[in-house]
């Protein structure tokens, strides 16, 4: 049975992954538990069943690849690298991670440039609203042609920040 492909990032109500520095200082609740929700999102839970995280060359220059040690990483670049400790993709991305989810399940790794380019395999989205407006920054999705439509599965809140899990619609 074919594993899932999913993806998960903060943005802000504007939209941006990062501010226009590439910073994510901003992402953090407002501390008014409110209008949270008794279920909260579980990072760890839902690394659990991930097998293969992917992420841009960005991320892995920011060495952000080791906080995923446990698991095998791929790093989607057009440059050599010089690492056994990844596996490098440079071209026919989308199947090679479609003939990938066959037997693992795939989490696709911040960079607004990776999940546009992905948009169109992606199984689950899970996107944390940061209760922020920055006004200019890194833009999650890029603009193109390509529509993908969603089925909204679960709602969280926790202070402020609203998570929104949705599910590719099948067509």
């Amino acid at each position: 049975m074919k594993k899932k492909i999913k993806c998960t990032l903060a943005i802000s109500l504007d939209g941006y992954i990062a501010d226009e520095y590439g910073g994510y200082d901003w992402i953090s609740g407002d501390g008014n538990p409110v209008n949270d929700t008794k279920s909260k999102w579980d990072f760890q839970a839902f690394m659990q069943d991930i097998d293969v995280v992917v992420m841009g060359r960005n991320c892995y220059d920011l060495g952000m690849h080791k906080d995923f040690s446990d698991k095998e990483v791929i790093v989607i670049t057009s440059r050599e690298l010089d690492d056994d400790s990844v596996i490098a993709i440079k071209e026919d991305i989308s199947s090679k991670l479609l003939e990938i989810s066959e037997t693992k399940s795939i989490y696709i790794f911040g960079g607004g440039v990776i999940v546009s380019q992905l948009k169109d395999i992606i199984d689950e989205y899970a996107i944390g609203i940061v209760p922020i407006i920055l006004g200019k920054g890194i833009p999650l999705f890029h603009q193109d042609e390509n529509r993908v439509k969603l089925n909204l599965k679960e709602i969280m809140c926790e202070e402020g920040i609203v998570v929104l899990t949705y599910a590719r619609k099948e067509e």
